[in-house]
């Protein structure tokens, strides 16, 4: 389960901001929206929603849990290509409207509960190299730092682009690598057992030393590692751009989750009673002719497959009961709904931690509060599963669904430095009406609209008139201008 996480020159987020899960004091819905841990002292909430106007830095919460988990997982998974490094990506940008900002690394912290034991990992980093990483482990209560990395203030300068390999590539080449290594300061903990100096000669320094120390065999870090890589989901359109396919595919390689989406397609009142997937080979595809030739015939040899959907739905009318359409055909609605309920339906099974940007893109509010719910009952979640979303649906600010230390805000000022911070802040009234109180701008995290359109109407206002022809009538009867 997370705990907190913290991120600081990300985006626009300038300064250091935090969202903690860690419940507060209050007894509002303490059984049903939080957690207890063993090994924590206090307990933690199963949800949290963020809301705030657009382009006021909600998205960037969830992408900067993306970077992290795709840094390690592209650390170890795919090798870097010539002249690029494994950190750099599209998610990492620096705060851009400060010039010192520019230039400075980012800062990551996340603390974090896997297999009843406290972690807190922290990196900070810039597109070239990591400058610091850290590694705090509370097995009993107590802090054990197992390892600290820290760039040296006399080390050169890391080149824009080098050519670079895989990881492992390293392990034959060990001169290459300790020109990396000697970059460093390095401490590891008493607590921290096998081979230490050997795996910190082995990482490159754009790669995470726990990313490395994990895929080359020490088992504490490894399990520490597992957290990112099996316990976090992160989804948006941006990490994920077809989602669809994702949740087709595990369907088509777990029956059980098959059946789980299936139930709950049909219990959506979409008139959705089951679905079918099938496999098309690349050579089989018409949508491939998009593909270049060459291309293509390396797809082939890989075995690469789309997957491709259709929905059953009730059709009283027709003999056979229900009548069967393309994925395509449906709605936006339904084929959101199809594509986040598998990563929802997993995440409560196994525990994860979910994250979902705009979770209610397309779907009804009421169907987004029942997603919610089940995150919050017992039944439905008994693995500690949280999700943490973002919203523009008001209808979800409701005591009745969420507790005051789930709900928060975020606020751009006018030099475009993002504030995170949450609506406990403001110790609203026990059965205050959240929707309105936000609405009027109670909490902030509102647009201020009051000359929106305004430069429409001066242009009315500015434009010649056209001449009115007055219309009149004789006493005759007749009509003149």
């Amino acid at each position: 389960m997370l705990i907190e996480f913290r991120v600081k020159n990300f985006r626009s987020f300038q300064d250091e901001q935090r969202i903690s899960m860690a419940a507060t004091s209050d007894t509002a819905l303490r059984e049903e929206n939080t957690a207890h841990a063993a090994t924590f002292k206090g307990r933690i909430t199963r949800s949290a929603v963020i809301y705030g106007p657009n382009a006021s830095g909600k998205s960037n919460v969830i992408f900067a849990l993306a970077f992290v988990q795709l840094l390690m997982l592209t650390a170890v998974n795919s090798p870097p290509t010539a002249g690029r490094r494994a950190i750099e990506h599209p998610f990492l940008r620096p705060f851009a409207l400060n010039p010192a900002n520019r230039e400075a690394p980012t800062e990551f912290e996340l603390t974090f509960l896997h297999n009843d034991v406290r972690y807190q990992y922290g990196l900070i980093v810039d597109r070239v190299s990591i400058h610091e990483e850290w590694l705090i482990a509370f097995p009993k209560g107590q802090p054990q730092t197992w390892f600290e990395r820290k760039l040296r203030p006399d080390a050169r300068p890391m080149p824009a682009e080098r050519p670079q390999r895989s990881l492992f590539d390293y392990m034959d080449d060990a001169g290459l690598q300790a020109n990396d290594s000697e970059r460093y300061d390095w401490y590891f903990g008493p607590r921290l057992s096998g081979e230490k100096q050997r795996l910190a000669d082995l990482t490159r320094a754009d790669v995470p030393f726990l990313a490395a120390a994990a895929t080359f065999g020490n088992p504490q870090l490894r399990e520490v590692f597992l957290w990112f890589a099996t316990k976090l989901s992160v989804l948006s359109t941006a990490t994920h751009p077809d989602l669809e396919g994702e949740t087709a595919r595990l369907a088509t390689q777990d029956p059980a989750l098959r059946e789980q989406l299936r139930a709950l397609l049909a219990q959506a009142d979409i008139g959705i009673v089951d679905f079918t997937t099938r496999e098309i080979p690349v050579n089989e595809d018409p949508q491939a002719v998009i593909v270049p030739e060459e291309l293509r015939s390396v797809l082939a040899t890989m075995d690469f497959q789309r997957i491709e959907v259709a929905m059953a739905h009730r059709a009283p009318n027709l003999p056979e009961g229900t009548a069967t359409f393309a994925g395509d055909d449906e709605s936006l609605g339904t084929r959101r709904l199809f594509a986040i309920a598998g990563p929802i339906i997993t995440a409560l099974q196994r525990g994860h931690v979910l994250a979902v940007d705009e979770i209610d893109d397309s779907l009804h509010p009421l169907l987004v509060r029942c997603l919610i719910a089940l995150f919050h009952s017992s039944e439905t979640n008994p693995h500690g599963a949280q999700l943490i979303m973002n919203t523009h649906d008001v209808t979800l600010l409701d005591s009745r669904l969420f507790r005051r230390d789930q709900i928060w805000f975020t606020e751009k000022d006018d030099h475009g430095v993002s504030r995170l911070y949450p609506l406990s802040d403001y110790r609203p009234r026990k059965g205050e009406a959240l929707e309105k109180g936000y609405l009027h701008g109670r909490y902030g995290a509102v647009p201020f609209l009051s000359s929106f359109g305004s430069h429409l109407h001066r242009q009315d206002e500015d434009r010649p008139r056209p001449r009115t022809r007055i219309r009149s009538t004789t006493p005759d009867g007749e009509t003149t201008a």
